[in-house]
């Protein structure tokens, strides 16, 4: 005969444990009815299982630092609509595609003269984590006639030394190509952006490739720059390193004088 037992508390007969039923029972908790625990643990079995639907705010690893998210063979969904969003390092997605690090936005109300990009610092990744970063360099512009350079971290300073750096350039309007080198710094532009105040509307757009630069042999950088000088549609290819073998750490692009705006962004890829 069904019957309800009311009471405010239960405490078991002798010693700590209480139980509730017994095996191959259903103990049921009717709707509008819900169970509390304050500053209580929860023990669940190894396993749980949900055929319809779990709601959470946060997923955390029970020990250690480590959570593994279903098992070998299962497949994930993202349905339509749906955003994941990475604040920190994804890793151990495979090869082929590029993972958005960083991006820095400068203007010229800034006075911005260098920008730097930092192992280590305000979120920048450049380290072994990827074979291969891209810099992205879009809507250049500096306050005067000047170019852009580039020079590497390493040993916790910013050589301004010892570098080995050619550079070539060409001109839409036929002038004469020409080729430089440069021990000071990585030379990117190799022309003269004529772009600072009402000058010109120029920009410039600029991409640059770093291979393993935590390796010490002898990392190096490869670039490919467009622009505008005197007029002319420019563009200037190049590639740059130190002269002796070490891992780089940061990267710095600066110009000689005035200020610059641009976004500046960096990409690292893994094969």
């Amino acid at each position: 005969m069904a019957s309800t037992i009311k009471v405010d508390k239960l405490d078991p007969q002798s010693g700590t444990a209480l139980e509730i039923g017994t095996s191959g029972d259903t103990v049921t908790v009717p709707s509008g009815v819900g169970l509390t625990l304050t500053d209580s643990t929860l023990l669940l079995p190894t396993t749980i299982t949900s055929t319809t639907e779990v709601k959470t705010n946060k997923i955390s690893p029970a020990t250690g630092t480590d959570f593994a998210l279903g098992d070998s063979g299962d497949t994930f969904t993202v349905p339509s609509g749906a955003t994941i969003v990475n604040s920190g390092t994804a890793t151990g997605f495979g090869g082929g595609s590029w993972t958005l690090i960083k991006t820095q936005t400068v203007v010229q109300g800034d006075a911005v003269q260098s920008l730097d990009f930092v192992d280590g610092t305000s979120d920048v990744v450049f380290d072994a984590t990827y074979k291969l970063y891209k810099f992205l360099v879009y809507n250049w512009k500096p306050s005067a006639a000047v170019q852009l350079k580039l020079r590497v971290e390493s040993g916790g300073s910013f050589a301004t030394t010892g570098y080995i750096t050619e550079n070539w350039r060409s001109y839409y309007s036929g002038a004469s190509s020409d080729r430089a080198s440069a021990t000071d710094c990585i030379m990117l532009t190799r022309f003269d952006m004529n772009a600072g105040g009402s000058t010109t509307t120029d920009i410039g757009m600029f991409e640059f490739l770093f291979s393993a630069p935590a390796a010490t042999q002898y990392p190096q950088c490869m670039g490919l720059c467009s622009g505008g000088e005197t007029g002319q549609m420019v563009i200037s290819m190049g590639s740059g390193k130190l002269a002796t073998s070490a891992a780089y750490t940061g990267v710095r692009f600066y110009i000689p004088s005035g200020n610059m705006e641009g976004e500046f962004s960096l990409y690292g890829i893994t094969t």
